[in-house]
């Protein structure tokens, strides 16, 4: 079975009332993340900077401009077995921000709907592995500020 290894960029972006938005993901052909809760992100392009990489994936994804603001000290690794493949899943997560409240409509057949989230609400959501840890991390830091 082919073996591979990805590294994924995810934002942590936070609007002005200090909510969260998680995404509810459709992954019918893994059963271990289909239905879960994750922030959004996604794999670096060639040539893109992981800065980069999180801003193209939250619009793409969201519909929503983003400012990268820093990465987080924390970092995921998961393991996922297809019916095709391992994959070796390496995630870093960025704290983000609305650029403004324009939204373009996204229809993105990998996610099932969005939600913007305060920190008491985050125990409500079952989330893919490391996204609420990250989420608990990045809000701690931002109260610091």
């Amino acid at each position: 079975m082919e073996k591979r290894t990805i590294f994924v960029f995810k934002g942590i972006l936070f609007n002005k009332e200090n909510q969260i938005l998680i995404d509810n993901r459709k992954e019918e052909i893994l059963d271990d993340a289909n239905g879960k809760w994750e922030v959004p992100g996604g794999k670096i392009e060639f040539g893109e900077t992981p800065e980069e990489a999180v801003k193209r994936e939250l619009l793409e994804e969201t519909g929503y401009n983003v400012n990268v603001k820093q990465i987080i000290p924390y970092s995921k690794v998961s393991m996922w077995e297809y019916s095709d493949h391992k994959q070796h899943t390496v995630i870093f997560f960025y704290i983000c921000e609305l650029e403004n409240d324009n939204h373009i409509e996204i229809n993105d057949n990998r996610i099932n709907t969005y939600k913007w989230v305060t920190n008491k609400e985050l125990s409500d959501y079952e989330f893919l592995p490391g996204n609420k840890e990250a989420i608990e991390i990045a809000m701690n830091i931002k109260e610091k500020k």
